[in-house]
């Protein structure tokens, strides 16, 4: 009973984790949106190299985890 309990609870912090960095990378993407005034191409790579990751990190969570 306590090694399923203890590998909920690792599944439940990585979860977190997963939608901190989440949150994180979106903020990594919109700032790079935001930067494409100054330097365009820096600004782009940033937001589709931000958005590469939410996606990934998605993926992470709903086919890895659920």
């Amino acid at each position: 009973m306590g090694m399923m309990k203890q590998i909920m609870w690792e599944r439940k912090l990585i979860f977190i984790l997963l939608v901190i960095l989440l949150i994180l990378e979106l903020l990594f993407a919109c700032s790079g949106f935001k930067m494409r005034k100054d330097n365009k191409l820096l600004g782009w790579g940033y937001f589709i190299f931000g958005l590469l990751l939410v996606l990934f990190i998605l993926y992470l969570i709903f086919f890895k985890l659920l």
